[in-house]
């Protein structure tokens, strides 16, 4: 039998089903960057594990000598599929193709003389079977082209090494843990591989590299199921942070820059070479955000920190004074008391007139200010920290993110003006139509103004017209017909009778001079009647008792009683005139100081009186109205009361004055 039973047989072939597991689960996350290719590298370690296996179990030169040309298949391509897998995994890009066929010509030519060493011994010079223990184990003697191989793979695995601890400097916090078990993985196949070829091995020609790598592949593991490596994969900080628009400054514990993307490097000035392990109090932009809390600020702040710490550079610190004045690092309990991981300080509130502000400055700073071009908005910066922590909560620093809020506060300032002239607008609308309004209001107030005015000049003219009429020209007839009434007595005294015709010439005079002054107080009734189509009677009576008043200086007043009510047309116009008349003799003949106008409302009827205190009627006027001869103003007032079915009654006052009463009922009136 050319087979044989022995523990390494069975360590390669754990560790070929442990390769493989993480290579299918690597195979699972392939969508992220560094799964395919770490699922190719656990194939290449898992046949060269299968084949260094079967290699153990044959005993014969020729079966050993097929597992391991078979073995060199996984040797070839394990270190060049692990430095993609590392480059992949920490961001470095992909390669041009050409670059990638570059890496595969030494493991191409590598496995053409592995499968033709017979025609040249570039690999193998010598090969037997070296018996120690009772196991039959491979022992060659290697060519020149075997060293180049090896040399080429060291490369590839420095490499890799270096990727990881490059990734490790620059993201600390991200790949720190992660990095470790890398580099772990990769000293122990890195080790095993330096005992062998050195010599030095206790187990003389026993190959354990592939359990190295194994080995290595299952630190790799670790690293995908403990942290996640093929879940969350350093490449997001080139995707995420380094392609920001926003500025990201990492510190420390003791406000120490860790790292700055290349937003950061623009907004402060300076690249991150000269800012890596130096404290943020000693930087003047850091120092600048930090000031400003979890707020906004402006870039002329910004600016103007720059050009402060600039000068007290330049300037030098005063002889027995600190070089610098910082703040104070914040202390471990201070950043226990942050908020949790992830949790943002950020104020969403946007500032207005950013620019305006002074972020807080040291004493005894140059107090210098760039400002913006005119006409152009200087950019505006919202400033937010997020505490940093470890897997077990325990802080490890803080995250400056600086957002450039510009447009979004020139945004709101656009909105705003466009609000603020909207309700200009609408303010200007409703003041021009309020304007419009009173326009209108006071046109109409002035209609009614003209037309009081005119109607108080024809009330005015009226007046004057029916007073005229009536101390002239009714007087005039008056006399007349007392005249010829006498001509007439006396002409009945005369002896000896007169003609005929001479007394019916006189009674016609005296019928047409009586007709005359009906006719004329009907026209005088009818211009002073006017006064009353458009208001009410007692209204009507009030405008003539304050216009008598203020034309005479005389006190008037005018007293109610009963219930009003609207008088018909016609009772309002008859006692409109018999006030009317009573006031006027009042005015001509009464000689008195006071007057009142009493109008009381009764179920049945209205009765109007108008009272003076006065001289009182002579007994000749009292006895001239009763004559149905001898009338003047007084009569004709009372014939249109008689006419409406009323009273009316002209009577000396019982202490003194003269009494006009006049009473009309209002059945049988619309």
């Amino acid at each position: 039998m050319n087979w044989q039973v022995t523990p390494y047989t069975f360590a390669a072939s754990a560790a070929c089903v442990v390769v493989l597991g993480l290579g299918v689960l690597g195979w699972r996350r392939r969508p992220v960057p560094g799964a395919t290719e770490f699922a190719w590298f656990a194939a290449a370690v898992g046949d060269w594990c299968l084949a260094a296996g079967i290699g153990f179990a044959r005993t014969d030169l020729a079966g050993k000598m097929l597992a391991t040309r078979f073995e060199y298949l996984g040797v070839v391509s394990a270190p060049v599929l692990w430095l993609l897998c590392m480059a992949a995994c920490t961001g470095a890009g992909r390669r041009p193709r050409w670059q990638l066929a570059a890496l595969a010509v030494i493991p191409l030519i590598t496995l053409g003389l592995v499968f033709t060493n017979e025609l040249h011994g570039l690999i193998w010079r010598d090969v037997e079977i070296d018996r120690v223990n009772g196991l039959s184990l491979w022992k060659a003697t290697y060519g020149p082209w075997f060293w180049v191989h090896s040399a080429y793979c060291y490369l590839a695995l420095a490499g890799a090494t270096w990727l990881i601890l490059r990734q490790t400097r620059r993201d600390p916090f991200f790949f720190l843990s992660q990095g470790a078990l890398l580099l772990i993985g990769m000293s122990i196949p890195w080790a095993t591989n330096a005992v062998y070829l050195s010599g030095l091995s206790p187990f003389p020609n026993l190959d354990l590299t592939p359990l190295g790598f194994a080995l290595g592949a299952a630190a790799v593991g670790a690293s995908l199921l403990r942290f996640g490596l093929f879940d969350v994969v350093p490449i997001a900080r080139e995707a995420l942070v380094e392609g920001l628009p926003d500025a990201v400054i990492v510190l420390d514990m003791r406000d120490r820059v860790v790292t700055l993307n290349p937003a950061a490097e623009r907004l402060l000035g300076q690249a991150s070479r000269t800012l890596l392990g130096r404290p943020a109090t000693d930087i003047s932009g850091i120092n600048a955000l930090l000031a400003s809390g979890t707020g906004e600020i402006s870039e002329a702040d910004i600016r103007a920190s720059r050009s402060q710490g600039t000068a007290e550079h330049q300037a030098g610190p005063a002889p027995g004074t600190a070089e610098r004045q910082a703040s104070p690092a914040p202390s471990t309990a201070d950043h226990q008391a942050s908020p949790p991981p992830g949790t943002a300080e950020r104020q969403t509130s946007p500032p207005l007139g950013a620019a305006g502000r002074q972020a807080s400055r040291a004493p005894g700073t140059a107090k210098h200010q760039a400002s913006p071009a005119p006409g152009v908005m200087d950019r505006c910066f919202d400033v937010g920290r997020v505490a940093l922590a470890d897997r077990r909560g325990r802080p490890v620093g803080r995250l400056l993110v600086v957002r450039d809020i510009t447009e979004r506060v020139r945004a709101m300032r656009v909105e705003l003006e466009r609000a603020a002239a909207q309700e200009a607008a609408v303010r200007t609308s409703r003041l021009y139509e309020e304007q419009q309004r009173i326009v209108s209001r006071l046109r109409e107030l002035r209609g009614l103004l003209e037309a009081a005015e005119r109607r108080k000049l024809l009330d005015a003219e009226r007046e004057r017209i029916a007073r005229e009429l009536h101390d002239r020209v009714e007087q005039t007839f008056f006399s007349i017909g007392l005249s010829v009434s006498a001509l007439l007595a006396s002409l009945a005294n005369v002896p000896g009778s007169p003609t005929e015709s001479l007394w019916a010439a006189l009674a016609g005079i005296r019928s047409s001079a009586q007709q005359g002054a009906e006719d004329l107080r009907a026209a005088i009734f009818a211009l002073t009647r006017a006064e009353v189509h458009d208001l009410e009677l007692v209204q009507a009576l009030w405008q003539l008792v304050r216009e008598f008043q203020q034309r005479t200086g005389l006190e008037a007043d005018l007293a109610e009683s009963g219930t009003e009510r609207r008088a018909p047309p016609e009772i309002a116009e008859v006692l409109h005139a018999v006030a009317r008349e009573g006031l006027a003799n009042v005015e001509r003949h009464a000689r008195a100081s006071a007057v009142v106008v009493s109008l009381a409302f009764e179920p049945e009827a209205v009765t109007l009186t108008v009272q003076d205190d006065g001289v009182g009627a002579s007994p000749l006027v009292l006895s001239t109205l009763a004559d149905s001869a001898t009338r003047f103003g007084l009569n004709g007032s009372r014939d249109r009361v008689l006419r409406l079915g009323g009273t009316f009654t002209a009577q000396a006052g019982d202490d003194e004055g003269f009494v006009l009463r006049a009473r009309v009922p209002l059945s049988g009136h619309a």
